[in-house]
C-alpha cells in the first residue's frame, strides 16, 4: 500500500485488489464490508437489466409526475416555466444521474450514496458525512413516498368533486384515503413484493400505452387550442412575487418532481443481477425516457386546452383530469385515464417504497439507527427486510398526520424531498471531486466511464443542489403569511435535530460506514 493510500485511510479488512466491474459481485461487496453470503438480500436476484430499469422508470414515470404537479407550473411561470424548466432539469438532473451512473459501476450496494460517501471521503470526515447523507437520502424517501400517497389521494377527491361539484372531501376523508394507500403499499411489500416483481413491468406498460393513447385523443378530438404564443412566450404569474426570475427559479419545483426517486435502481443493486453493469443503464434509461416523455406531454396538453381560464376557475388538484376532459369533451374519457393513472401511480407507490426499505435496511446494517439489529434484518420466510418496511410505513403514516393538521406543512415535505434528494447525490460527487476524481477510486476499468466528462457532471451535480437548497426554500406566494408559507427550512430543522439525537445516543459510537482498501 502506498503512503497516500495509507492517509487516505481507505481501510476496513484485509487487502484487496482495487473494485473494478471485471470482479465477482461477491468481491465487490467484500470490498466494503458487506457479508455477501449472510447480510446480503442478493443471493437470490430478482431483478434482470429490464426489471431494474422498469423499476427506475415507475418509480419516476416523469410525464406523470410533471402532469400531476402542473398547478405549481402554471401558477408559476406558466408553460415557459413547464417546457423550458423541463429543459433544464435534464441538464442538472441528468448530470446526478451520470455521476451516480459512474459510482454505481464500481461501488453497487444498497447503501448507495452514503456507501459512495463513505469510501470516497478521507478517514477523518469519513464517518460523519457518510451517517449525514444516509439520513438525508432516508428522509428524502419517505418524503417521496409520502407525497406519492397523497397525490392518489387527490386523484379520488378531484374525481369525487368532478361528478359532485357541491362534494368536498374533508380532511379526515383525505387522511383515510392516504393512510389506506399506505397500508396497500406496505402489504404488497411486505409479503407480495418476492413474488410479484412482474408488476413493475405491467406498470411501465400501462403508463407508455396511456402516455400515447392520451396525447392522439387529446390532439384529434380538441375543437381549438391555445395559440403559439401562450405556450411559448407568456410568462404567467400569479403568486405576487414582482421578480420573474424567482418566480421561475421556485416553479423548476414542477418538472423537477418529475425525477424524484431517480436513485431508486441504486438501492436494488444487490437484488440485481449483474448490478455494476445494470444500474448506470437503468439510471442512464430513466433519464432520457423521462425527458422525451416529460418534454413531449406538456407542450401536447398545452394544444389541448381550448379553455384555460375554465381549467384555472376549477382549481382542481389534478388539472391533467380537466384538460382530459375539455379536450376530449368525455368525462368517461377522464374517468377511465384517471383509474389508469391510478394504477401506475400506485405501482409509483408501491415500488418507491421497496427502494426506501432497501436504503433503511442497508443503513441499519451498518448500525446507523436505534434498534438496528431489528430494521437491519431480513425475513427469511418472505426474504424481505419486514422491520425496514414496517417501520417506513409507520414514519410514512405519521407525514400522514402531519397533513390533517396542516395541508400547508406537508406541502413543504415535497420541497424537502427534492432538496435533500438532490444533495444526497451532491455529497459523494463533492468528496469525490475534493480527491479530484482518483483512480483510487474510479478505476478505469469501470464499466462506466465519464473520462474527462465526469469533472463537468460532478460541478453541475453540487450546483444543482446549491440551487435547489436556495430556491425550493423561498415562498411560493407573496406576501407570505401563515397559510402560504414554506415550512421547508422548518421541515430541515427538525430533521436535523432528529438526526443529530440519532447520532449523539447511537451511531457516534455503534456506525461504521463502509471502507474499502486499496492498494498497488
Amino acid at each position: 500500500m502506498t503512503e497516500e493510500q495509507k492517509k487516505s485511510g481507505v481501510n476496513i479488512g484485509e487487502a484487496v485488489e482495487p473494485t473494478s466491474s471485471s470482479l465477482k459481485e461477491e468481491q465487490i461487496y467484500q470490498n466494503i464490508g458487506i457479508d455477501f453470503e449472510h447480510n446480503n438480500l442478493g443471493p437470490k436476484k430478482e431483478y434482470g437489466p429490464l426489471s431494474i430499469i422498469a423499476l427506475g422508470y415507475v418509480v419516476c414515470d416523469s410525464w406523470v409526475g410533471l402532469g400531476v404537479t402542473l398547478t405549481i407550473g402554471i401558477a408559476q411561470g406558466g408553460f415557459m416555466t413547464i417546457i423550458y424548466g423541463t429543459i433544464i432539469i435534464f441538464v442538472l438532473m441528468g448530470s446526478s444521474a451520470l455521476s451516480m451512473a459512474e459510482l454505481a459501476s464500481v461501488y453497487p450496494t444498497a447503501g448507495g450514496q452514503y456507501h459512495w460517501t463513505s469510501i470516497v471521503s478521507p478517514k477523518g470526515s469519513s464517518k460523519s458525512l457518510s451517517y449525514l447523507c444516509a439520513c438525508i437520502n432516508i428522509c428524502a424517501w419517505i418524503f417521496t413516498v409520502s407525497s406519492i400517497a397523497l397525490i392518489i389521494t387527490e386523484y379520488v377527491s378531484t374525481l369525487v368533486t368532478s361528478y359532485n361539484p357541491d362534494k368536498v372531501l374533508t380532511s379526515w376523508q383525505e387522511f383515510l384515503i392516504y393512510q389506506l394507500v399506505n397500508l396497500i403499499s406496505l402489504a404488497y411489500n411486505a409479503f407480495l413484493a418476492r413474488k410479484m416483481a412482474w408488476f413493475n413491468h405491467v406498470v411501465f406498460l400501462l403508463s407508455i400505452v396511456s402516455f400515447f393513447v392520451t396525447l392522439i385523443v387529446c390532439l384529434s378530438r380538441t375543437d381549438s387550442h391555445l395559440d403559439t404564443t401562450t405556450v411559448w412566450t407568456t410568462f404567467m404569474n400569479s403568486t405576487g412575487w414582482t421578480n420573474n426570475g424567482i418566480v421561475f427559479m421556485t416553479g423548476l419545483l414542477n418538472p423537477a418532481f418529475m425525477y424524484n426517486g431517480l436513485d431508486s435502481a441504486v438501492h436494488l443493486a444487490e437484488e440485481c443481477i449483474h448490478p455494476n453493469r445494470a444500474v448506470p443503464r437503468a439510471l442512464v434509461s430513466t433519464i432520457l425516457v423521462g425527458f422525451v416523455t416529460a418534454f413531449i406531454y406538456p407542450i401536447t396538453m398545452a394544444y389541448s386546452i381550448s379553455d384555460l381560464d375554465e381549467i384555472l376557475e376549477i382549481g382542481s388538484a389534478i388539472p391533467l383530469y380537466d384538460i382530459w376532459v375539455q379536450a376530449s369533451n368525455s368525462k368517461a374519457f377522464g374517468l377511465f385515464f384517471m383509474i389508469i393513472l391510478f394504477i401506475v401511480t400506485l405501482g409509483a407507490m408501491t415500488a418507491a417504497s421497496t427502494t426506501a426499505s432497501r436504503l433503511t435496511w442497508s443503513f441499519a446494517r451498518d448500525n446507523g439507527l436505534l434498534c438496528s439489529s431489528y430494521l437491519g434484518y431480513v425475513n427469511p420466510k418472505f426474504e424481505v427486510p419486514l422491520w425496514s418496511i414496517f417501520f417506513n410505513s409507520f414514519l410514512v403514516f405519521v407525514c400522514g398526520c402531519i397533513y390533517l393538521a396542516s395541508s400547508t406543512v406537508f406541502n413543504a415535505l415535497i420541497a424537502c424531498a427534492l432538496i435533500f434528494m438532490q444533495v444526497s447525490f451532491a455529497m459523494p460527487a463533492a468528496v469525490l471531486l475534493y480527491q479530484k476524481r482518483s483512480e483510487q477510486y474510479l478505476p478505469t476499468s469501470r464499466y462506466f466511464n465519464l473520462g474527462g466528462f465526469g469533472w463537468v457532471v460532478n460541478i453541475i451535480t453540487v450546483l444543482t443542489a446549491i440551487i435547489f437548497l436556495v430556491f425550493f426554500n423561498f415562498p411560493v406566494e407573496m406576501p407570505a403569511v401563515g397559510s402560504n408559507m414554506n415550512y421547508a427550512s422548518a421541515v430541515c430543522g427538525v430533521v436535523i435535530l432528529l438526526v443529530s439525537l440519532n447520532w449523539f445516543f447511537h451511531a457516534r459510537k455503534k456506525f461504521k460506514g463502509p471502507r474499502i482498501v486499496l492498494y498497488e
